[in-house]
């Protein structure tokens, strides 16, 4: 009889041990879950930046080339520097908006002083 308590006793050890096994597998496995899904989230928005830094370096490509062009640097040349192409007239409109004395010069803009013989004599 003393025989059969010995197994008793051994097979309750051996219950306890599986079961501590099958809990801390379970707890593993649940946490590899969670930090699987959380690597998952982080690569998603990973290469969503991604694809917007890779749009972004594709505008700065197509800048690049733009500014490179013929076409870039005359419309510069025109908007920043004034410049006319030979026999192009320029028109310079007063800022108060009145265009009926718009008159057409070389390339030449006013001089910001008055003429002291278009001023009324006192």
């Amino acid at each position: 009889m003393a025989k059969k308590k010995k197994t008793f006793r051994f097979n309750r050890i051996k219950i306890f041990v599986l079961l501590g096994v099958l809990v801390y597998a379970s707890l593993t496995f649940f946490n590899q879950q969670t930090i699987l899904a959380t690597q998952q989230t982080k690569q998603q928005q990973l290469l969503e930046e991604q694809d917007a830094l890779n749009k972004e370096i594709d505008y700065y490509k197509n800048e690049r080339d733009y500014i490179g062009s013929d076409e870039y640097v005359e419309r510069e040349a025109r908007e920043r520097l004034g410049w006319l192409k030979p026999g192009e007239k320029k028109y310079v409109f007063p800022e108060n908006g009145d265009s009926a004395s718009a008159a057409p010069s070389d390339g030449v803009e006013p001089s910001a002083t008055p003429d002291p013989s278009a001023q009324p004599s006192e």
